[in-house]
């Protein structure tokens, strides 16, 4: 009998054993495969359509990935029990695998695919004994519903149950050793997952897009991963990498680094608060997490992977610090409800499409020398038309013609400079200008050395500390704190801003046709306006009747605040003298 010998080396990746497996095709087509350890490589396949019948002898422990893909003529497959795991794709376009029913399919003591189309609602115990789930076996299966693992499966593979968008629950028996890259992907309908102390092993984004998950835990005793301080997640024990977390994850402070697709996919995260240990957020770390409408990036933090928070379109600002150095590609894409953005003053480089399809409507950045913007090959724009157009570039003191004539941020219609050294009014506060209608407003803080917008959360403890109502009457300008009830006036004696609150309101100096009001001496503290704030109608009388100011008009659409005569609001039915609707009245 004719025989065409093949041999190949594979390495047992445990010991660093290399173990011989050798191969053989005779003239009737018949390739039988021995020795020890993982088959790795497949030789064969020059001669695949010669291949009949496969035999492989007890020892060799796994079959390759699509070791005998597309063996058109392969109608007899030979498995020995010694055979715990088989690469996806192995037995396709096989007859071997054409022939098999509909539904689940073994090969040998391991779960190849579930063929055919799935109906819903299907409930699924694998059968005991099975050592292996391989790759693909129920991906895009949305009508799994329930499925039980035997305590015999060690592996459970690529993509294995992705797409099981009805699966709502899942056992993983304490002997699995391996849980491979995407195995539960897409699984929306799970809402929790516990991994057992036997995994050594979890694969990248092995539960991204799982957007129900509410509870991760990982039982005590793994010495590999953990869910230390019940924070809802999977850590990397020894290297302190938070590789997965669902929306109710509270980060612990002793995590360093954030895994690449950690947080992929969870529409119902809102809000999360990463402590200032870690350094590294990875590749697409939330992606996809639409539901996200605030994000601190702590300081530690040096660089912004690729696609890190692509995808967060309910994300209104982020301010990032300024030890980070560069902003990955797409980093910020798609974050279609980002208007403002704050750049630290250590960035170099701004990646691909970094900010594409964010509608920012102002940009601060702390960097005197302009980062660059890197181009791929087919390039999109680190930022869209839109935002080169309309949106406010606020630049640092100084650097005005750095960025006008710099190749790339030129493009920017509207470059600015603006100052950073600036005290607060009281240096131990943060004021934000607020209105209810619709704009952009901007303020500085000194303390936490970062400008913030309106839809940030207050910074200070009371909110109304932070709000600020502005108008101008007979062309003088009127600035009233709501917190203090108390107006911004000029003092002289005072060195440090030259301004104070006063209970009598009093005009201050700003230049018409300027979009920021500077309060304090060489340009210590900014309030910048792209839009006329306006205070309501109780508020202008109370400025009409302490000045004297004989008859202005109020704003339209303006809220109906009662005052006292204090200029203190009340609540409308406090009884006694009142300002309403610029007119004094008394309630009884």
């Amino acid at each position: 009998m004719k025989k065409i010998i093949l041999l190949f080396l594979c390495v047992i990746s445990f010991n660093a054993i290399h173990a011989k497996v050798t191969c053989t095709l005779s003239s009737d087509g018949t390739l039988t495969i021995s020795g020890t350890g993982d088959m790795e490589d497949s030789p064969w396949l020059s001669q695949r359509y010669e291949i009949k019948k496969v035999v492989i002898e007890n020892g060799v422990t796994s079959i390759g990935g699509g070791a005998f893909r597309n063996c058109s003529g392969l109608t007899s497959v030979t498995i020995p029990n010694s055979v715990t795991s088989i690469g996806y794709y192995a037995f396709y376009g096989t007859k071997w695998y054409d022939n098999q029913p509909d539904g689940v399919v073994y090969a040998g003591k391991v779960l190849y695919a579930y063929k055919g189309t799935m109906p819903s609602n299907t409930k699924i115990n694998i059968k005991e004994g099975t050592t292996g789930i391989t790759g693909n076996a129920f991906d895009g299966c949305s009508g799994l519903t329930s499925i039980t693992i035997p305590n015999s499966v060690t592996s459970i593979g690529y993509r294995a149950f992705s797409g099981c968008s009805g699966l709502t629950s899942v056992t993983i028996p304490n002997s699995v050793t391996s849980i491979e890259s995407s195995a539960f992907s897409g699984c929306s309908g799970l809402t929790s997952i516990t991994i057992p102390n036997s995994v050594t092993s979890i694969g990248d984004g092995a539960f991204y897009d799982c957007s129900g998950l509410t509870s991760i835990t990982v039982e005590k005793g793994n010495t590999y991963y953990d869910s230390r301080d019940n924070c809802n997640a999977i850590i990397a024990t020894k290297s302190n990498t938070l590789i997965r977390g669902c929306k109710n994850t509270d980060i612990p402070n002793s995590v360093t680094s954030i895994e690449s697709s950690a947080f992929k996919g969870c529409s119902g995260l809102t809000s999360v608060t990463i402590p200032n240990s870690v350094t590294s957020i990875g590749y697409s770390a939330f992606y996809g997490c639409s539901g996200l409408t605030s994000i601190t990036i702590p300081n530690a933090v040096t660089s912004i992977e690729d696609e890190a928070f692509a995808g967060c379109s309910d994300l209104t600002s982020v301010t990032i610090p300024n030890a980070v150095t560069s902003i990955g590609e797409e980093s910020f894409y798609g974050c279609s409800g980002l208007t403002y953005v704050t750049i630290g003053n250590s960035v170099t480089s701004i990646g691909s499409s970094a900010f594409l399809g964010a509608k920012l409507r102002n940009i601060v950045i702390k960097a005197k020398t302009p980062p660059s913007w890197h181009k791929m090959e087919h390039y999109h724009g680190t930022f869209s038309n839109q935002t080169l157009y309309h949106a406010t570039l606020m630049v640092p003191e100084g650097s005005w013609d750095a960025y006008v004539y710099d190749d790339d941020w030129y493009q920017f219609i509207n470059i600015r400079e603006v100052a950073y050294n600036a005290d607060n009014l009281t240096n131990s506060k943060a004021y934000m200008l607020k209105s209810s209608n619709e704009g952009s407003y901007l303020f500085y803080d000194s303390v936490n050395d970062c400008v913030a917008t309106l839809n940030e959360t207050a910074l200070d403890d009371t909110e109304e500390n932070n709000t600020w109502m502005t108008t101008e009457v007979e062309g003088k300008h009127y600035v009233y704190n709501l917190g203090a009830k108390k107006f911004l006036v000029a003092d002289k004696a005072n060195a440090k801003t030259g301004y104070r609150l006063s209970d009598v309101p009093a005009s201050i100096d700003i230049e018409d046709g300027k979009d920021a009001i500077v309060f304090g001496k060489s340009k210590e503290f900014y309030m910048v306006i792209n839009d006329k704030l306006n205070v309501d109608e109780g508020l202008e009388s109370q400025i009409i009747a302490t000045t004297g100011i004989k008859g202005m008009s109020a704003e339209a659409n303006q809220p109906t605040v009662t005052y006292n005569v204090n200029g203190q609001i009340v609540p409308d039915n406090t009884k006694g003298l009142r300002i309403k609707n610029g007119k004094k009245i008394i309630i009884k």
